[in-house]
């Protein structure tokens, strides 16, 4: 929960977290594609399973496993802040 990683994601989870098909995105307007996949993939937590590979690039997972995470950007915040205050 403090950092990110790359992820490499096979057809069936691609699909399973925005809760579209293939078929269904290409049928799609670009603009309305990319407005879904802004609104549920970019600024979100993913938790992901799999195999993890590291190089000087970072980490990547290959997930066998990926789900959106619900969380409460309030308290989150308010829980950031408090242990920035223990740091100083």
């Amino acid at each position: 929960g403090t950092g990110s990683v790359s992820g490499i994601l096979n057809k069936e989870l691609t699909e399973k977290l925005p809760n579209k098909t293939l078929e269904e995105c290409k049928n799609m307007d670009e603009n309305e594609l990319l407005n879904i996949i802004n609104k549920t993939l970019f600024v979100h937590r993913v938790s992901l399973r799999g195999n993890a590979l590291s190089d000087d690039f970072g980490t990547t997972i290959i997930a066998k496993e990926a789900k959106l995470v619900d969380l409460d950007i309030k308290e989150e915040t308010d829980k950031l802040f408090r242990e920035i205050e223990g740091l100083l």
